[in-house]
């Protein structure tokens, strides 16, 4: 039987994270988990584990283009705040008529209507 043990790493810097799995003979097939930090259910494609159990905050879809705003993932509704929030760069916002999305750093999203 094949298994693997679960490794904790930090990452510093740009890259993708793999957590190689052991051999301790406790699973037959693991399965290739991706860290879910903001609990939208679509995991950070750059941050994986291998195991045989779901570990905290890991889920099986790595997918996620922000996994620090949990309102941002594939399928989400694209809505008029100046961000992608369904991680498809080919889909606008939906602003009313007149109207543009304003933001500025961290700060809040305003509408600017000419309307």
């Amino acid at each position: 039987m094949r298994g693997v043990r679960v490794i904790t790493a930090l990452l510093v810097g740009c890259g993708r994270i793999h957590f190689d799995a052991a051999d301790d003979g406790s699973c037959e097939a693991p399965i290739t988990w991706y860290a879910d930090i903001d609990g939208d259910g679509h995991g950070d494609p750059a941050v994986e584990s291998v195991a045989c159990t779901q570990p905290a905050d890991g889920i099986e879809s790595g997918d996620d283009c922000d996994d620090s705003d949990r309102y941002r993932f594939p399928g989400a509704p694209e809505l008029c705040d100046g961000l992608d929030n369904d991680c498809s760069a080919g889909t606008q916002d939906v602003c009313p008529v007149g109207c543009t999305p304003i933001q500025t750093g961290t700060a809040p999203t305003y509408l600017v209507c000419t309307t």
